[in-house]
Parts: C-alpha cells; structure tokens; sequence
C-alpha cells in the first residue's frame, strides 16, 4: 500500500495546492534543483515520496539539507565577513543594490550561499 502511494504521481497543480503555494513557485522549485520532477508528455510530475522529502527538509533544523540558507545577515555585518564566500557574495550584492537598497546574506552553516536585495523596501 504505501509502496503504491509513493509511486503515485502528481500534477504541478496538486504539488502547489498541497504546498499551498502557485504553480509558478513550484516550477521555480524544480529549476532550481530543491523539488526533482519527471517530465511525461510534456509536463512535469512529482512522485509522492519526493514531496514528503522537500517537506521534511522544509521544517526546521533540517533545512541545510535542503540547500536553504538558514540565517540571513545584513551585508555590513562583522560576523559575516569572516564566513567563507563572503567576499564574492558581497561584491555581488553591492553591484546590485548600488548603495540605494538594504542587502542581506544568506548562511548556511559557515559558508555564505546566496544574497537578496530589497529593491523596493517598505518601512513599518
């Protein structure tokens, strides 16, 4: 039974209503190499079991797994530059904001991984 269950396949719809999410996130997802897809008839299925993986690797304490950052910093921070990638990440991150917009780092573990700017913050 549960062997049939993990074998079954799902439509990009189904994933995205399961987690709760667009469809364009979940293609998103795929690209990026977080969710693995199979490709029938031209479109794209994700098997059961690999979706409990993605969801399990989504909570907490196991997103390094995932590939997920699990801190983000801000780019002047002195903790930050002295993690692995830092100068590359920053370089980067400084030529897309230009000076005008706040950026952060994201960590995983000791390694900087990725960057994101807020182009159009929004104050509170």
């Amino acid at each position: 039974m549960t062997s049939e269950k993990n074998n079954q396949l799902l439509t990009l719809p189904e994933v995205a209503a399961r987690l709760r999410c667009h469809v364009v996130t979940v293609r998103r997802y795929i690209r990026a190499g977080l969710l693995k897809a199979k490709k029938l008839q031209r479109r794209y299925r994700v098997s059961v079991a690999e979706l409990e993986r993605f969801l399990a690797a989504d909570k907490p304490g196991s997103a390094t797994e995932a590939g997920f950052p699990t801190r983000w910093l801000p780019l002047d921070d002195r903790s930050a530059k002295r993690l692995r990638g830092y100068r590359r990440m920053a370089k980067a991150a400084k030529e897309v904001a230009a000076g005008r917009h706040p950026a952060y780092l994201g960590v995983r573990g000791r390694e900087v991984v990725c960057f994101m700017v807020f182009n159009n913050p929004r104050r509170i």
